[in-house]
């Protein structure tokens, strides 16, 4: 029993205390991400008319731009067509956006992004595009980015169109396989040991020849799910665990416009002056499949479709009554506001994607110890024969 126990502990109980633990920081990454996003840009009358202001309550704002220089003493420098701003990278981690665009664009990409800590940068080439959020400080005479505790800053690099970006870090933020993150291999390898130790310390007494097969049966567990027959299990357990990611990735996208509504789900005027709506139609705006600067985004689960979504900036009220037919909303003027179609309404369609996600996992999760158990069985009627 303590051979079981230990294995528990050290192979499922651990690390998936980890697996919690590296999906809530990846949660945490996309929360302040969207929270961010829905600030407004940092313009040069901030910097040169409210540094009183700044200095006595941080304001959140988002940078976009591209690198310009590095300074020895953390600090980042960053411009854009407008100003040119520090940012204080201490104790600050980067985010690198995978390339290949993302599979909400019909792309393939599953890619993570990589997280750099700021210690562990060499070099960035001038020019690289940069997404910086955060607070605005005022500090050594200067105003800055900087990280304060409350409002952590994010700071990401990226290629390609500015107007993906959000699509990209909200589908691309999540881990592969959270039980497997940076501290799994040292907890299995420290279960492998504790197995092996009391083999050892069992070994030599006829009375205990049970439990050190146990032990041994123990200290081969994480080598179940990469042997055969258990193989094929594990091989489903990657592919539907694959799907449920995707699932999860689209519930997070199809959430972005809710971030613009109010609380009774009405549009809200956006700082640019432009109204924020959600508007249906019977009639499949087609068009908007070919524009480069629209994420449209399929529920897969009805085949028989009847009616769009579709999510984006309207007209001027006086603008708007001067045309001839109602016209679908558009591009918002900044990058970071969802310009979107969806196949459903969202707040079903964030369901639909939610409730297969957690379907997929669970059958990824039975396919996975069905397999692990199996290989398990089969060990121990190995070293039974074997002992004979």
């Amino acid at each position: 029993m303590i051979s079981l126990a230990l294995a528990v502990l050290w192979y499922g109980v651990i690390p998936l205390m980890g697996a919690f633990l590296t999906r809530r920081s990846w949660r945490h990454f996309r929360s302040r991400f969207n929270e961010l996003r829905c600030t407004r840009p940092l313009t040069y009358a901030d910097v040169t008319l409210e540094s009183q202001k700044i200095s006595a309550m941080p304001r959140d704002f988002t940078f976009l731009g591209e690198v310009e220089a590095l300074s020895e003493e953390d600090l980042l420098w960053v411009k854009n067509e407008e100003l040119t701003i520090p940012v204080s990278v201490k104790r600050v981690s980067i985010y690198v956006l995978p390339q290949e665009a993302p599979l909400a664009y019909g792309g393939s990409s599953q890619e993570v992004p990589r997280k750099i800590a700021w210690s562990d940068v060499r070099s960035i080439s001038e020019g690289t595009r940069i997404f910086v959020g955060g607070a605005l400080v005022y500090k050594d005479g200067r105003v800055l980015f900087s990280s304060l505790p409350h409002k952590p800053l994010i700071v990401i690099l990226y290629e390609g169109d500015e107007r993906h970006l959000i699509y990209k870090t909200i589908q691309a933020g999540r881990h592969h396989n959270e039980y497997y993150n940076k501290f799994t291999p040292f907890l299995l390898a420290l279960g492998a040991f504790s197995q092996l130790l009391m083999a050892f310390l069992y070994m030599g007494r006829p009375g205990y020849r049970g439990m050190v097969y146990l032990n041994l049966l123990a200290l081969i567990g994480p080598v179940y799910p990469f042997i055969p027959p258990g193989l094929l299990f594990t091989l489903l357990y990657r592919r539907l665990w694959k799907r449920a990611r995707q699932y999860r990735a689209f519930r997070d996208l199809a959430r972005l416009p809710l971030f613009h509504l109010d609380k009774e789900g009405r549009g809200v005027t956006l700082y640019t002056g432009e109204r924020y709506e959600i508007m249906s139609t019977n009639v499949a705006p087609l068009g908007l499949k070919k524009d480069p600067r629209c994420l449209w985004l399929e529920d897969p689960f009805v085949k028989n479709k009847n009616q769009w979504y579709v999510c984006g900036v309207c007209p001027p009220l006086q603008e708007k009554a001067s045309l001839p037919a109602p016209s679908l909303p558009g591009p918002s003027q900044d990058p970071l506001i969802p310009y979107m179609v969806l196949e459903a309404n969202p707040f079903d369609l964030i369901q639909t994607y939610k409730n297969r996600a957690f379907m997929l996992e669970m059958g990824a999760l039975a396919f996975l110890a069905g397999g692990v158990l199996l290989n398990g069985i089969l060990a121990g009627f190995l070293l039974f024969w074997l002992s004979k």
